[in-house]
């Protein structure tokens, strides 16, 4: 039991398979629940700096986030950032982030972060403006390389909120996909 930041750990395992010779991996497992603000303030550290190539700041998301997570690394006083090892999900509901997009609030957002050791993924259900979306974010760690997909329905008001003057061609919704 303790906290890192200001999120709550529990259920917390230490296992040193062996103390000699040095550098013998040593695996903390735990789960964590609390606010998603607190924990992309604690992902978005070194040396996963989750926000850094985006314009995201941890201040901009609210809702409520859970998680089981194992962190594996060598006996020493210190490791280097590529000897570390990273598994674990972290479950989030009613998720906002403030002023995603042209002032526009992201809302409602449910869904997954799935960790592992040089990337992550976010599978999540949300809204933009009126529009429902799905959203599926793969970000490679060491590299930097990222996708970032994104489908859902698209109508006139949709188009009102981008600032893309859709009236005269759009009757209706229609379904989008977008990659980058």
């Amino acid at each position: 039991k303790g906290r890192v930041g200001a999120v709550p750990v529990f259920d917390g395992v230490i296992d040193f398979t062996r103390i000699s010779p040095k550098g013998a991996p040593v695996t903390y497992t735990f789960s964590a629940e609390g606010s998603a603000r607190e924990f992309l303030k604690i992902l978005n550290e070194e040396p996963l700096a989750l926000l850094k190539t985006t314009k995201l700041s941890p201040t901009q998301f609210s809702g409520k986030a859970r998680a089981r997570v194992t962190i594996s690394r060598p006996n020493l006083k210190v490791a280097d950032r590529s000897d570390y090892g990273y598994s674990g999900r972290v479950d989030f509901s009613d998720v906002t982030i403030a002023d995603f997009f042209r002032g526009g609030d992201h809302e409602g957002a449910a869904g997954r972060l799935d960790l592992k050791s040089r990337s992550m993924n976010v599978r999540a259900d949300a809204r933009f403006g009126d529009a429902p979306v799905t959203i599926d974010w793969v970000q490679q760690f060491f590299s930097g390389d990222s996708t970032f997909n994104v489908d859902g329905v698209f109508d006139s008001a949709t188009g009102d909120f981008f600032g893309v003057p859709t009236r005269q061609v759009l009757r209706g919704p229609v379904k989008f996909k977008a990659a980058a």
